[in-house]
C-alpha cells in the first residue's frame, strides 16, 4: 500500500515549536480546567476519585513480572499502562510524592524487562506510550540517571524494533495495530525528543507518513469495518495520538480535518441499542461501554448531541469504560469540552458504505422500547469479521428479537491450538460456532460456509415512514451454490418487519436455510409459522414461499469443546429445497401477534 498524507502530513515538523514539559494530553497549568469540567459534569467526580483510589491501591501492589499470555505481553503492558497513567494522573492532582515515586519504580521495572515482546507488537505500543506518559508527566521529578535509563530502554525495547520489517506490518495497516502502535511509539517518541531527538524524530516522522492509512479505513463516510468493540480500542489510541500532536505542537498535521474519522463519532452512537446492548458484528460483545474520546468527538465537531448516550453510560454504573486504563482521558476530554448544553441527536437513520457496509433505524433516542433494525453487508476477509453478510438485528420493547452473538473470546481458542487468524476459506477460524454463517441471522446455502471472497454491498437504502430498511447483494458470498442472491429487509408503515430473499439457483437444486438468531421464546404453530415471545410481548414469524418449508428450532449449545455456550438464545427459521435454475422470492414477515400483522412473505414470480 502506498503512503498517503494529509494536507500538512508531508511537511517538515518544526521542533521549535514543540511545547516544554509536561506536553502530552495536558499541558503544565490546565489541571484547573479538570476542576473546572468536573463542575460542568458532576459524574466526573466519580472518575476522579476511582481514580485516585485505584492509584492508592497500586502504592501496595508488587512490582510487575515479565510474564506472557501465550504469544502476548499485552496485559502486562496494559497494567504497566493503566499504574503510570493513574500515578501520574493523581500526582498531577495532589503533588503527593508518593505517587511520583511509585510510578518511577514502575517505569524502571518494566524498562529492565528483557524485552516488550515486538513480536506481537501491540504490546510494545501500548508499554512505550505508558513509559512516555510517565517519563513527560513526572519529568520535573525524574532525576538524571532515571531519564537516561528510560531514554535507552525506549530505544532498545521500541524503537529499534519498530525498524524491523517482519513486524513493523502495522505501519501499512487500516486496522487498530496501527493507530495503537503509531500512537504508542509516538509518545515515546514526544516525550524524550529532548534527549534522543534523532531517533524521535525518525520516529515522529513515520507516523505522520503511515497513521494517515489507519484513517482510510472510516472513508467514505464515517463506518468502522471492524465494529464496536474495535472502535473503542481503535479511536481510543488515535485520539490520544492526535490529542498529544495538539498539545505538544498546537497542530494535528492535519489528522483530525478527516471528516470521515470525526463522522465515526455517529457512527458510535448509532451502535448502541435502545435497551443498551450493542450491534455485536465481528468481535464484538453485546454489552454497550461508555467511550472518554466522545467528549473529544463533540469538542472537535462542536456537536455535544454525540454525547447523548456517553452521558447515560457514565451515571449507569453497569456500563463500563472503554479502555479502563485509561481514564484520566476522561477527565481530559471533557474539560475541553466547555459549558455546552447536552442534546438528543436529530437523525433516525445511519448508513455508510466502505468495507463494512451498514444500516441502521431507531425511531426514539429517549425510549428503552424503541424500535431499532440493524444491517450488515461486507465480507468475512476484513480484520476481525465473521461470515455475517446479510444479517440483521431487529429490537423492539427492549426485546432482542433477532440478535448476534459476537465475538468468541481469543485466548481460550489459542490455548486450544486454534489458528483463529487464518482467515482463508478452509481455516480452522470459519469451524467457531460464533464465527460462522451458521450462527447469524443469514442465510446459508447447501449447509456451505459463506466466501470469504465475497463482499455483500448495500445496494439500497430506505429512509421513509413507508419503507425503513436497505437491500443488499449477497450474491458473492453465496457463489458457491447460487448464481444470484438479493435480501431486502425493511419495515413498513404498519412496523411490520419484512426480509425477502429473491435467488436463482444454478444448474443444481439448493437447500436454503433461513436463520434468525433470537434471545427470546420460540414454537413452530404450523407449517410455515412460529411465535415469538417474551415477557407480555409476542411476534409471529410468517414464511410465504413457492415451495414446501420446514420450520426449525434450533440449539445453540457448543459445537466443539472451545465453543462458547449461548445461554438464553436459540435460532429459528426453516429450510426450503429449490429446484435447479430458478428464480424465486421468499418473504419472511415478523409482526405483533396481537395487534398488528409483521409478516415475512416470499413472493415468486410464475414456476
Amino acid at each position: 500500500m502506498s503512503l498517503i498524507f494529509f494536507p500538512m502530513a508531508a511537511q517538515e515538523v518544526d521542533y521549535q515549536q514543540l511545547s516544554k514539559h509536561p506536553r502530552l494530553l495536558l499541558k503544565k497549568g490546565q489541571i484547573e480546567t479538570i476542576r473546572q469540567g468536573i463542575k460542568h459534569f458532576p459524574i466526573l467526580a466519580k472518575y476522579d476519585n476511582e481514580i485516585q483510589d485505584i492509584s492508592d491501591s497500586i502504592l501496595d501492589k508488587p512490582p510487575l513480572i515479565y510474564k506472557k499470555q501465550g504469544k502476548r505481553l499485552l496485559f502486562v503492558s496494559r497494567e504497566a499502562l493503566k499504574r503510570i497513567f493513574y500515578l501520574a494522573y493523581t500526582y498531577r492532582m495532589t503533588k503527593d510524592i508518593r505517587y511520583a515515586d511509585c510510578a518511577r519504580e514502575v517505569m524502571l521495572t518494566v524498562c529492565a524487562f528483557p524485552d516488550w515482546n515486538p513480536s506481537h507488537f501491540l504490546d510494545v505500543g501500548e508499554m512505550a506510550m505508558a513509559v512516555g506518559i510517565g517519563y513527560d508527566w513526572l519529568y520535573d521529578y525524574l532525576d538524571t540517571t532515571t531519564k537516561t535509563t528510560i531514554c535507552q530502554a525506549i530505544v532498545k525495547q521500541a524503537f529499534i524494533p519498530s525498524e524491523d520489517s517482519h513486524v513493523n506490518w502495522f505501519y501499512q495497516s487500516d486496522t487498530n495495530w496501527n493507530s495503537v502502535c503509531n500512537s504508542g511509539l509516538t509518545y515515546a517518541a514526544l516525550a524524550c525528543h529532548d534527549e534522543i531527538p534523532t531517533w524521535s524524530r525518525k520516529i515522529i516522522r513515520r507516523c505522520l507518513e503511515t497513521n494517515p492509512i489507519a484513517l482510510n479505513c472510516f472513508k467514505p463516510d464515517g463506518g468502522y469495518p471492524e465494529g464496536y468493540d474495535y472502535w473503542g480500542y481503535g479511536v481510543a489510541f488515535e485520539v490520544m495520538l492526535i490529542s498529544a500532536f495538539q498539545t505538544s505542537f498546537n497542530t494535528d498535521f492535519g489528522l483530525a480535518v478527516n471528516s470521515s474519522f470525526l463522522q465515526s463519532a455517529r457512527f458510535i452512537e448509532f451502535m448502541t441499542t435502545p435497551a443498551d446492548y450493542a450491534f455485536a458484528f465481528s468481535d464484538c460483545r453485546w454489552s454497550s461501554i461508555t467511550f472518554p474520546m466522545m467528549f473529544w468527538m463533540a469538542s472537535q465537531r462542536d456537536d455535544p448531541s454525540l454525547l447523548w448516550i456517553t452521558l447515560q453510560h457514565l451515571n449507569n454504573p453497569h456500563v463500563e469504560l472503554s479502555e479502563p486504563r485509561l481514564m484520566p482521558t476522561l477527565l481530559i476530554y471533557a474539560a475541553q469540552l466547555g459549558r455546552l448544553e447536552v442534546t438528543k441527536p436529530k437523525e433516525h437513520y445511519w448508513s455508510n458504505e466502505g468495507e463494512t457496509p451498514v444500516y441502521i433505524y431507531r425511531s426514539d433516542w429517549e425510549s428503552s422500547q424503541a424500535t431499532y433494525l440493524g444491517i450488515k453487508g461486507g465480507s468475512a476477509s476484513h480484520s476481525h469479521a465473521h461470515m455475517d453478510a446479510g444479517s440483521f438485528i431487529y429490537e423492539k420493547y427492549g426485546i432482542r428479537w433477532s440478535i448476534d452473538l459476537g465475538m468468541e473470546e481469543y485466548y481460550p481458542l489459542e490455548k486450544q491450538g486454534i489458528n483463529l487468524w487464518d482467515s482463508h476459506q478452509e481455516s480452522q477460524r470459519w469451524d467457531v460456532f460464533r464465527l460462522s454463517n451458521q450462527a447469524h441471522s443469514t442465510l446459508t446455502i447447501n449447509g456451505h460456509k459463506h466466501l470469504v471472497s465475497g463482499y455483500a454491498a448495500i445496494t439500497q437504502i430506505y429512509e421513509t415512514p413507508e419503507k425503513r430498511g436497505a437491500a443488499i447483494d449477497l450474491s458473492s458470498t453465496l457463489a458457491r451454490d447460487l448464481k444470484t442472491a438479493h435480501r431486502e429487509i425493511f419495515l413498513d408503515n404498519h412496523e411490520i418487519l419484512h426480509v425477502i430473499d429473491s435467488v436463482t439457483t444454478t444448474s443444481h437444486p439448493a437447500v436454503i436455510s433461513w436463520i434468525m438468531q433470537t434471545a427470546v421464546e420460540a414454537k413452530i404453530t404450523g407449517e410455515q409459522s412460529l411465535l415469538l415471545w417474551k415477557g407480555n410481548h409476542q411476534m409471529t414469524l410468517q414464511v410465504s414461499s413457492p415451495y414446501p418449508v420446514t420450520m426449525r428450532k434450533i440449539s445453540n449449545d457448543p459445537v466443539h469443546c472451545y465453543d462458547t455456550p449461548n445461554p438464553g438464545t436459540q435460532r429459528v427459521g426453516f429450510d426450503v429445497t429449490i429446484p435447479a435454475d430458478k428464480q424465486v422470492t421468499i418473504e419472511v414477515t415478523i409482526k405483533e401477534f396481537n395487534h398488528r400483522e409483521i409478516r415475512s412473505t416470499y413472493r415468486f414470480p410464475a414456476i
